[in-house]
């Protein structure tokens, strides 16, 4: 659930389209899920006497999974000059117990440009240089003026792109369409005079919010459907956004009722078929055919998912190298992190080192079997209380559930030189009321050195029962829906893929042996 709140937080904080007041601005929101308070956001506008111009934004998310509170924070802060040009942009998340900062400093050269990319944890820091974004985008206060002009001049229609730090340098394209000129909304406790804009987001395809603004554009509601859960932003007083609040729980809305053949014994599950398809009858989004799974649609509204524990993928291995994003270190998983190498050696897993050889495909089975095992032991307080912690951050305290195994499974198998990315998707579990439904999860999909070289399912969290594999594979009841090497940048894109199906997803169980 938190990679996914991640992709929500992803829509609050594309820079925000609204007047920017002569002098600056600060604003204050509330936040709510089904009309409960869920937290507060604040965003400013500063300009200063060296002719640059700072944006910021600030989220602060509160939920509960099961009863246990989560907290997510996220910042942001861009830095441009009076022209419009992008100087340098920050996103600082708090979304399990460390802090993770990644700021990109644009290098306008007079021949070239270029992104000098810095990322701060715990741990450590590192640097890299990127390629440019690529086409025409705007920074925020940039963006906020073009918003303006085309609204004064009467657009029904407003189209541009920018960058969302917490998306690395991806670049996002949104669109604004003017619904009602003449709208009212409730907000503060006011009535209001407004526009309503119905917006869509490149980064979440398939998912439009709803933007009340008044006539200078100034967001005063906004609103998004979300996995079943209608999220609102409401304008409001600044004690009245941090005043404190029980927070919703969002858990258990998320979860799946599977229709068709009932599943006996889900973890002894060795090859099973669903078809998956939308609740309110719109097109299904594709579906990965990855490890032990295979997708084929069906129709523009059905895709058949069929399951065969210990399946390798034909899908392309990729390149062979250290530059493989399988195989790099990244914010999350953090291979190269002292910790997670202390922990992978004291586990008995060898660790790669530059120059050395591939290795056998029954070595590389045998450290995927450590590595679940080391994981296993390793995080020894299973808590829902987690925000999405980085591998480093699991090493160091051993706490979390099917997210912290994944990130920490994946950065010891990079270590031992093995490709790995992670998966998003459901598995069937028992809920509080032990009937059989869908979760939301996550495992590792990691590259077995077979001839060709294919992709194999590897879970820490949930281990199968008769393992044809000796230890590794899935039960046939886990359903991928994304996966992602969790390179920066790419986490929150690959969740994106996740949000239109949140609350909307059926699952018919057609085959479970």
């Amino acid at each position: 659930m938190r990679h996914i709140i991640a992709a929500f937080l992803a829509w609050l904080f594309i820079p925000t389209v609204a007047f920017a007041d002569a002098g600056g601005f600060e604003r204050w929101y509330i936040v709510e899920v089904d009309g409960r308070k869920a937290g507060w956001a604040r965003e400013a506008e500063t300009p200063s006497e060296n002719n640059t111009i700072t944006s910021t934004s600030e989220l602060h998310f509160k939920f509960q999974r099961m009863g246990q509170d989560s907290n997510v924070t996220v910042a942001t802060r861009f830095i441009e000059s009076a022209g419009g040009d992008l100087l340098e942009m920050n996103a600082t998340q708090r979304l399990g117990a460390e802090e993770v900062s990644d700021t990109y400093t644009f290098i306008h050269g007079i021949a070239s440009y270029e992104v000098r990319h810095v990322t701060e944890t715990v741990g450590g820091k590192r640097e890299e240089t990127l390629k440019w974004p690529e086409g025409e985008w705007l920074a925020p206060s940039a963006a906020r003026r073009l918003v303006a002009q085309r609204l004064a001049e009467g657009a029904d229609t407003i189209t541009y792109s920018t960058l969302d730090p917490s998306a690395g340098l991806t670049v996002a394209s949104l669109t604004l369409r003017i619904v009602d000129r003449n709208a009212v909304v409730d907000a503060a406790g006011k009535t209001i005079p407004a526009i309503e804009w119905a917006v869509s987001n490149s980064l979440m395809p398939g998912v439009v919010g709803r933007d009340f603004v008044d006539s200078r554009g100034v967001p005063v509601r906004s609103e998004l459907n979300f996995g079943g859960m209608k999220m609102v932003m409401l304008a409001s007083e600044k004690e009245a956004a941090q005043s404190e609040f029980s927070p919703p729980e969002m858990m258990a809305r998320t979860l799946v009722k599977p229709e068709g053949k009932p599943i006996v014994n889900a973890r002894g599950v060795k090859h099973a078929v669903f078809v998956l398809s939308m609740s309110d009858g719109s097109d299904m989004p594709d579906v990965p055919s990855v490890g032990a799974q295979i997708a084929e649609r069906l129709d523009a509204k059905r895709v058949r998912v069929s399951v065969l524990r210990g399946r390798l993928s034909e899908e392309p291995a990729g390149p062979d190298s250290p530059d493989d994003p399988a195989l790099r270190a990244s914010t999350m998983i953090t291979s190269n992190d002292k910790w997670v190498r202390d922990l992978a050696q004291r586990c008995g897993i060898g660790l790669m080192e530059e120059g050395d050889e591939r290795f056998s495909d029954s070595l590389t089975r045998s450290l995927m079997l450590r590595a679940v095992s080391c994981v296993q032991a390793h995080i020894d307080e299973e808590t829902l209380g987690v925000g999405f912690a980085t591998a480093a951050e699991v090493a160091r305290t051993g706490r979390g559930d099917c997210t912290e195994h994944a990130v920490l499974l994946a950065a010891i198998l990079r270590a031992a030189g093995i490709p790995t990315r992670v998966v998003s998707g459901v598995v069937h579990v028992n809920d509080d009321q032990g009937e059989g439904v869908f979760g939301y999860h996550m495992w590792a999909l990691s590259r077995a050195l077979t001839q060709p070289p294919s992709w194999l399912d590897v879970d820490a969290a949930i281990l199968p029962t008769s393992p044809p594999l000796k230890g590794i594979g899935v039960d046939a009841t886990h359903i991928a829906l994304a996966t992602s090497t969790m390179a920066d940048g790419e986490m929150i894109n690959s969740m994106a893929a996740l949000v239109g199906l949140l609350g909307r997803l059926r699952i018919e169980v057609i085959e479970a042996d």
